[in-house]
Protein backbone atom coordinates (compact mmCIF):
# COMPACT_ATOMS: atom_id res chain seq x y z
CA UNK A 1 0.00 0.00 0.00
CA UNK A 2 2.84 2.19 0.62
CA UNK A 3 4.05 2.12 -3.16
CA UNK A 4 0.48 3.43 -4.13
CA UNK A 5 0.32 6.02 -1.79
CA UNK A 6 3.45 7.60 -2.80
CA UNK A 7 2.41 7.24 -6.30
CA UNK A 8 -0.74 8.59 -6.14
CA UNK A 9 -1.07 10.98 -2.95
CA UNK A 10 2.24 11.56 -1.66
CA UNK A 11 4.04 13.00 -4.09
CA UNK A 12 1.38 16.11 -4.48
CA UNK A 13 1.43 16.18 -0.39
CA UNK A 14 2.79 19.99 -0.11
CA UNK A 15 1.26 20.74 -3.65
CA UNK A 16 4.52 20.25 -5.37
CA UNK A 17 2.60 18.85 -8.78
CA UNK A 18 -0.40 20.70 -8.62
CA UNK A 19 -1.97 23.39 -7.41
CA UNK A 20 -4.81 23.93 -4.73
CA UNK A 21 -6.56 26.11 -8.00
CA UNK A 22 -6.01 23.41 -9.84
CA UNK A 23 -6.91 20.18 -8.12
CA UNK A 24 -10.37 22.69 -7.10
CA UNK A 25 -11.01 22.81 -10.89
CA UNK A 26 -10.87 19.32 -11.69
CA UNK A 27 -12.81 18.19 -9.02
CA UNK A 28 -15.34 20.38 -9.54
CA UNK A 29 -15.44 19.46 -13.41
CA UNK A 30 -15.27 15.87 -12.52
CA UNK A 31 -18.40 16.10 -9.94
CA UNK A 32 -20.07 18.32 -12.40
CA UNK A 33 -19.53 15.66 -15.35
CA UNK A 34 -20.49 12.33 -13.11
CA UNK A 35 -23.53 14.52 -11.83
CA UNK A 36 -24.55 16.12 -15.62
CA UNK A 37 -23.81 12.78 -17.81
CA UNK A 38 -24.21 9.61 -15.25
CA UNK A 39 -26.50 10.60 -12.48
CA UNK A 40 -27.09 9.52 -9.20
CA UNK A 41 -26.47 6.13 -10.03
CA UNK A 42 -22.73 7.23 -10.65
CA UNK A 43 -21.91 5.78 -7.41
CA UNK A 44 -24.74 3.09 -6.80
CA UNK A 45 -23.50 0.14 -9.43
CA UNK A 46 -26.61 -1.99 -7.21
CA UNK A 47 -28.53 -0.29 -4.83
CA UNK A 48 -26.31 1.36 -1.93
CA UNK A 49 -23.34 3.55 -2.40
CA UNK A 50 -20.31 1.73 -3.32
CA UNK A 51 -16.84 3.69 -2.20
CA UNK A 52 -14.83 2.01 -4.16
CA UNK A 53 -16.52 2.88 -7.38
CA UNK A 54 -16.61 6.05 -5.64
CA UNK A 55 -13.14 6.36 -5.84
CA UNK A 56 -12.23 4.97 -8.94
CA UNK A 57 -14.67 6.44 -11.42
CA UNK A 58 -13.64 9.57 -9.73
CA UNK A 59 -10.34 8.95 -10.35
CA UNK A 60 -10.46 7.89 -14.20
CA UNK A 61 -13.01 11.12 -14.38
CA UNK A 62 -10.52 13.15 -13.20
CA UNK A 63 -7.96 12.02 -15.79
CA UNK A 64 -10.34 12.04 -18.64
CA UNK A 65 -11.29 16.08 -17.43
CA UNK A 66 -7.56 17.27 -16.99
CA UNK A 67 -6.87 16.34 -20.31
CA UNK A 68 -9.78 18.55 -21.60
CA UNK A 69 -13.17 19.26 -22.24
CA UNK A 70 -15.05 16.32 -22.71
CA UNK A 71 -17.07 16.79 -26.53
CA UNK A 72 -18.87 13.41 -26.88
CA UNK A 73 -20.65 13.12 -23.05
CA UNK A 74 -22.88 10.06 -24.74
CA UNK A 75 -19.33 7.69 -24.78
CA UNK A 76 -18.59 8.75 -20.90
CA UNK A 77 -22.29 6.61 -20.19
CA UNK A 78 -20.95 4.25 -22.88
CA UNK A 79 -17.95 3.60 -20.96
CA UNK A 80 -19.04 3.70 -17.59
CA UNK A 81 -21.72 1.20 -18.31
CA UNK A 82 -18.75 -0.88 -19.93
CA UNK A 83 -16.35 -0.71 -16.83
CA UNK A 84 -19.51 -2.19 -14.38
CA UNK A 85 -19.48 -5.09 -16.95
CA UNK A 86 -15.87 -5.83 -16.80
CA UNK A 87 -15.49 -8.57 -14.33
CA UNK A 88 -12.15 -7.95 -13.38
CA UNK A 89 -13.54 -3.95 -12.01
CA UNK A 90 -16.60 -5.48 -9.91
CA UNK A 91 -14.36 -8.19 -8.30
CA UNK A 92 -12.18 -5.16 -7.17
CA UNK A 93 -15.14 -3.19 -6.20
CA UNK A 94 -16.93 -5.78 -4.75
CA UNK A 95 -14.71 -7.66 -2.28
CA UNK A 96 -11.48 -7.06 -0.43
CA UNK A 97 -11.79 -3.32 -1.79
CA UNK A 98 -8.84 -1.94 0.65
CA UNK A 99 -6.70 -4.60 -0.39
CA UNK A 100 -3.60 -2.81 -2.84
CA UNK A 101 -4.22 -4.98 -5.37
CA UNK A 102 -8.12 -4.39 -5.62
CA UNK A 103 -7.35 -0.66 -5.66
CA UNK A 104 -4.58 -0.56 -8.49
CA UNK A 105 -6.79 -2.47 -10.10
CA UNK A 106 -9.88 -0.34 -9.95
CA UNK A 107 -8.22 2.61 -10.53
CA UNK A 108 -5.90 1.89 -13.50
CA UNK A 109 -9.46 0.03 -15.15
CA UNK A 110 -11.31 3.10 -14.63
CA UNK A 111 -8.80 5.52 -15.88
CA UNK A 112 -8.11 3.01 -18.93
CA UNK A 113 -12.15 3.22 -19.71
CA UNK A 114 -12.48 6.92 -19.62
CA UNK A 115 -9.28 8.16 -21.39
CA UNK A 116 -10.40 7.19 -24.77
CA UNK A 117 -13.10 9.52 -24.43
CA UNK A 118 -13.36 12.39 -27.04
Amino acid sequence: MKDFLNRYMAGNKNLAHQSETDLTRIFEETTATISRFIGSRAFRPVRAVNAAVIDSVMTGVAHRVSAGPIKRPEQLVEHYEGLLRNEGYRNAVETGTSQEANVQKRLELATKAFASIK
